[in-house]
């Protein structure tokens, strides 16, 4: 049986994201699918509580939702472009 993906993170689990958003800049969605793959998050996270928020939003939300998600830091540091 596969277990339901939900596809809203908490506003917890939003607040961490935008934080590792905000540090990684443009490329952060690659960054962050590469540490959701392997487990490690770099020593630069801007908290270290935020590792395991985001890897909540991974195995709540599934991988596949990194692709469609939009944050303000997102938009700000691409110009809108996601």
């Amino acid at each position: 049986m596969t277990a339901k993906l939900t596809n809203k993170p908490t506003p917890e689990q939003l607040s961490a994201l935008m934080a590792y958003a905000t540090q990684h800049g443009r490329n952060w969605k690659t960054t962050l699918s590469d540490a959701w793959m392997t487990g490690r998050y770099d020593s630069t996270t801007v908290r270290r509580d935020h590792d395991g928020l985001l890897q909540q939003v991974r195995n709540q939300c599934g991988p596949g939702w990194l692709k469609t998600v939009r944050i303000a830091a997102d938009d700000t540091r691409s110009g809108g472009q996601s």
